[in-house]
C-alpha cells in the first residue's frame, strides 16, 4: 500500500501533477488498492470454500466407507448365525 508521501513524490516529481491532477492520482491509486485488497479476499475466499468443499467431500466418503464397512460386518454376522442355524437343524432326506 501507498503511502501519501510516496504518492506525492510519484505524482509531483516523477509525473508533475499539481492540485486537481495530483488529487485525482490519488484518488485513482487509492481506488485501485481498494480494488486490490478486494480482488485479494475475493481470491482468498474461494479457496477457503473449495477447501471446505474438498473436506466435505471427504468426509462423506469417510462415512460412506464406514458405514460399508458396518454393512458388510453385520452381513457377515448374520451369514455365521444362519450358518450355524442351518448346520444344527440339518434334515435327513431319505
Amino acid at each position: 500500500m501507498s503511502t501519501l508521501k510516496e504518492l506525492t513524490e510519484i505524482g509531483k516529481e516523477l509525473l508533475g501533477y499539481k492540485d486537481e491532477e495530483l488529487r485525482q492520482f490519488f484518488k485513482e491509486k487509492k481506488n485501485k488498492e481498494r480494488e486490490n485488497r478486494q480482488t485479494e479476499r475475493e481470491r482468498r475466499e474461494a479457496e477457503l470454500q473449495a477447501e471446505r468443499g474438498r473436506c466435505e467431500a471427504e468426509l462423506q466418503a469417510e462415512r460412506v466407507r464406514r458405514e460399508a464397512e458396518e454393512n458388510a460386518v453385520r452381513l457377515s454376522g448374520s451369514a455365521v448365525t444362519l450358518s450355524r442355524r442351518l448346520s444344527g437343524s440339518a434334515v435327513r432326506l431319505s
